[in-house]
């Protein structure tokens, strides 16, 4: 999931890309028994969004706080037959975007003793049946106000 550019503007939807790889068995697991296709219930989650890390140290003392800024919309991609037998791995992939919702006007930033920081975080949570942990993993991102436009033309990193 982590994205090749990681420069994005607060006004902007972020794409992403997921992939699980593993065994048919541990799939199986990870979605409980009825697989990717059941809605309601004990299924597993995968989510996307934005959060925020504000630093602060004042005097020697040094806190933070995280916010969540942003939630996703993740799409599951054509499944891969998790009925079917294999004898390797197999993948399951999802894509969306996810772009800042709160009133962010700000991008990220640091001077002195004031960070803000900026994560694109994904959570997976597997199904309740399953002996699967549940994964939460942050990827570093810098927001920024404005796009880079030049006479027209967004710069390629932009896109």
């Amino acid at each position: 999931m982590i994205p090749s550019v990681q420069t994005f503007c607060v006004a902007h939807a972020i794409p992403f890309h997921i992939q699980l790889c593993g065994s048919v068995p541990s799939l199986r697991e990870f979605y409980g028994q009825e697989g990717p296709r059941k809605r309601q219930g004990a299924v597993a989650i995968i989510r996307v969004f934005l959060v925020r890390q504000i630093y602060v140290e004042i005097t020697g003392r040094e806190t933070w706080r995280s916010i969540t800024v942003g939630e996703g919309h993740v799409n599951p991609l054509p499944p891969v037959g998790l009925d079917e037998p294999s004898q390797g791995d197999v993948a399951v992939d999802w894509e969306g975007t996810v772009r800042c919702e709160n009133d962010i006007t700000s991008g990220t930033f640091s001077i002195g003793h004031l960070t803000v920081k900026d994560f694109i975080m994904l959570a997976v949570t597997p199904a309740s049946s399953s002996h699967l942990l549940p994964v939460q993993h942050g990827q570093p991102i810098r927001l920024v106000t404005d796009s880079w436009e030049e006479q027209g033309q967004v710069h390629p990193r932009d896109r």
